[in-house]
């Protein structure tokens, strides 16, 4: 199969502020891309585009809350005035919360699928007709390693990257006769400042992800699976074995976590 081409292609990157939506966006215009980035911290989008524009790359930002529906419109909106169309669409925003789920407020769960998920479901939906319309067009979408095995204090997070993966192996099927092609990829914990910026934290926990791998790392993934036109793309040591070992010895990988939550109530 001949390998996809990135040089002068349109992308949409979410969640461009800070960790891996960052990093793609650099990624993307080191590789010839016209990027438009959103975001929905006006002043961490800031920063990105500032970085972006350095080298006179073509780039739009695009303030926006993608769980509204009239924001969602305006970025596709944008797009289509400035940029003529889209070729590539990658979902990267998330948000988590982190601690027992029965100490969680519902209202966490609510948000967390609302930015994980439906978000994401909805930006899919109307970016398709232009998608259809795009060269070599693609989606990927960005879920986690958590999206194949739950972990405990992660329950809302999982369930909303479990939610993605469903949708997305589904999704990719159904957009076969449109020519779009869809990419699913599965991070390992990554270092990024995730854990600052939590809907919730019910525990006495500073959650810090330094021991991650960096999200240029991720970035640089992500483009090469594009490139070679994969489907499903593991990123990182950590997700490959929890993933592997979830699939061949799923129970000694419920005790374990049982046996982590015991040590951890004990203390």
């Amino acid at each position: 199969m001949n390998k996809r081409s990135l040089q002068g292609k349109r992308i949409l990157i979410t969640g461009a502020g800070g960790g891996i939506g960052r990093a793609l966006a650099l990624s993307a215009v080191e590789r010839g891309m016209r990027v438009t980035i959103t975001d929905v911290a006006a002043d961490r989008l800031g920063q990105t585009r500032e970085v972006l524009l350095a080298n006179d790359n073509e780039v739009k930002a695009i303030t926006a809350d993608l769980t509204d529906e009239v924001d969602r419109q305006r970025a596709i909106d944008v797009i289509e005035s400035e940029w003529g169309g889209l070729d590539v669409l990658v979902n990267a925003a998330g948000a988590g919360a982190f601690g027992s789920f029965l100490d969680l407020e519902p209202d966490s769960l609510r948000r967390i699928m609302e930015i994980n998920f439906f978000a994401v479901a909805e930006l899919c939906r109307i970016a398709s007709p232009i998608l259809r319309c795009g060269v070599d067009p693609l989606i990927v979408n960005i879920s986690s390693m958590y999206g194949r095995r739950g972990v405990p204090q992660w329950a809302g997070y999982c369930a909303s990257k479990f939610a993605l993966c469903g949708f997305s192996e589904a999704l990719r099927a159904e957009l076969v006769p449109d020519g779009i092609g869809l990419l699913l990829v599965l991070p390992g914990v990554t270092k990024t400042d995730f854990g600052s910026r939590l809907i919730a934290n019910s525990t006495q926990q500073d959650l810090v992800l330094s021991a991650g791998i960096a999200p240029e790392v991720v970035a640089k993934s992500v483009f090469e699976g594009v490139i070679r036109r994969e489907n499903e793309l593991i990123v990182g040591s950590d997700a490959r074995r929890m993933i592997l070992a979830n699939r061949f010895f799923p129970r000694w990988v419920d005790r374990r976590k049982g046996r982590q939550v015991l040590l951890g109530t004990r203390r």
